[in-house]
């Protein structure tokens, strides 16, 4: 326990020890005449009270108007009222209405803007954000970033991410999208792989031309149906097709032309 200052009472107006502090602005006292005493701190400037402080109470109601000694003085004060000190073992820097602006304690250092932007700028240099652990961006509201050139995100000193007025770029070993709904809309596609698997459900396809170049193609299904409405031509070095079960051709008029020799082998032919 603190030594208590024995003082006087003058004019309504005692000498006070504070014992302890217990927030919005509600004091522990010991007045110089031996009793202990709650009371509420009076505005009078950025002064906040720790315990050990000599102050000046007003007797009924109890107030706290003035402080004669700090056990933990402010280090630096401004003209204007702005203050760094030391509180329970923490530095803080305060503006000259006692708001919170930066706090260092057991290795912690918090900058804040209790109200209005916080604003890191260096216009003729860099800024960085360094950490040697995690780094950790979170927004009430939206995150925007607005580079003048271009972003590069990088991850182990190899760049995965980058965006430029022309062009967005991505390099991963591993990519993947989920999505209920996507919608890609692009001028020109091009996409080159070793492989593509598809696995969908239904697929709709609608183009003005398709065209296929391959060495081989395999299709295997239950069922396939073509429409057309007009010239379904196909053009091939040699064509076989074989059918497990029945045969069926029907048209309204068919040609059938072979330069050499044309050959139907059945055990029976029937025609007409």
């Amino acid at each position: 326990m603190r030594e208590v200052v024995r003082a006087e009472s003058s004019g309504g107006v005692v000498e006070a020890v504070v014992l302890d502090v217990e927030g919005e602005g509600r004091v522990q006292l010991r007045l110089a005449d031996g009793p202990t005493v709650f009371a509420r701190l009076a505005s009078f400037g950025p002064y906040r009270p720790v315990a050990g402080d000599r102050v000046l109470v007003t007797a009924h109601p109890h107030y706290v108007i003035g402080a004669l000694h700090v056990a933990q003085a402010a280090a630096f004060r401004t003209a204007d009222g702005a203050a760094a000190e030391l509180h329970d073992d923490a530095i803080e820097v305060r503006d000259p209405q006692g708001r919170l602006l930066f706090r260092y304690e057991h290795g912690q250092a918090t900058l804040l803007s209790e109200q209005g932007d916080l604003v890191l700028c260096a216009p003729e240099g860099t800024v960085r954000l360094e950490a040697g652990q995690d780094l950790e961006l979170a927004a009430g509201r939206d995150l925007v970033a607005r580079p003048a050139r271009r972003s590069v995100t990088e991850i182990g000193n190899r760049p995965r991410m980058t965006v430029d007025a022309r062009a967005t770029r991505f390099q991963s070993d591993h990519f993947d999208v989920e999505a209920k709904q996507s919608t890609v809309t692009v001028g020109e596609a091009t996409i080159i792989a070793q492989g593509i698997a598809t696995t969908a459900a239904h697929v709709v396809a609608r183009v003005e031309r398709y065209e296929l170049e391959a060495d081989r193609v395999v299709e295997k299904s239950r069922d396939v149906l073509r429409t057309c409405r007009e010239l379904l031509e196909t053009r091939a070095g040699r064509m076989r097709t074989r059918v497990k079960g029945a045969f069926s051709l029907s048209s309204r008029r068919t040609d059938l032309a072979s330069e050499k020799d044309t050959t139907i082998d059945g055990k029976r032919v029937l025609l007409g």
